[in-house]
C-alpha cells in the first residue's frame, strides 16, 4: 500500500533524514543535466508531501525457459521497513550503469531503500533511494558517489532491473 508523507518523514522512517537534500539534488540534476552541484541551498526544494510504497513491479525481457517464449519476465522487489509485522525487508536489484560495457560488466548492484513519488512543478517523479555496491571478485564493497557518499536517488525510468 502506498503511504502520504513528508519526504522528511520517509526518510525518519528507514534512517536516512538527508533523504530531503538528497531530492533537492535529483532535483537540480534533472533540471540542469551535465552542470555542476552547487551548494544544497541553491538546489530546488520538494514541499509537498510524496507516496512511499513498499513494492514496485519490475518487468523486462530475459530469454529463457522460465521466462515464456516471449522472454517477458516480472519480479516484485520488496522495500519495507517492517515486512509482515517483523523485521526490514530491502532487496537488491541490478541497475545499469554503462550500456556500452557487455552483458553483467554494466551493472551495478543495489539495494533498495525506499521506493517513492512526488510532484515538483506538475512533474511526476516515480523514485528508488538505494545503495551502491560494486561486485568485484572478492565480494560485494559499497560504491561511493560524489554527491551523496553511498547513497543515490534514481528516477524509476531509468533503473532497469
Amino acid at each position: 500500500p502506498r503511504k502520504l508523507r513528508t519526504l522528511a518523514e520517509m526518510g525518519q522512517d528507514i534512517g536516512h533524514p538527508e533523504l530531503p537534500e538528497l531530492v533537492s539534488i535529483l532535483l537540480f540534476q534533472q533540471r540542469n543535466p551535465g552542470v555542476d552541484i552547487p551548494d544544497i541551498s541553491k538546489c530546488p526544494k520538494a514541499i509537498d508531501p510524496g507516496y512511499s510504497f513498499s513494492s514496485a513491479v519490475a518487468t523486462f525481457y530475459a530469454p529463457s525457459y522460465f521466462s515464456g517464449a516471449n522472454g517477458m519476465h516480472h519480479q516484485c522487489i520488496h522495500a519495507s521497513s517492517s515486512w509482515r509485522n517483523g523485521a526490514p525487508h530491502y532487496d537488491c536489484v541490478f541497475v545499469e550503469k554503462d550500456p556500452t560495457l557487455p552483458g553483467f560488466q554494466g551493472l551495478y548492484v543495489a539495494q533498495v531503500l525506499l521506493f517513492f513519488s512526488f510532484h515538483y512543478q506538475n512533474v511526476h517523479y516515480p523514485c528508488a533511494l538505494v545503495q551502491w555496491f560494486s561486485s568485484p571478485l572478492l565480494g560485494m564493497n559499497p560504491v561511493l558517489t560524489q554527491a551523496c557518499g553511498k547513497l543515490s536517488m534514481s528516477m524509476m525510468n531509468m533503473v532497469i532491473i
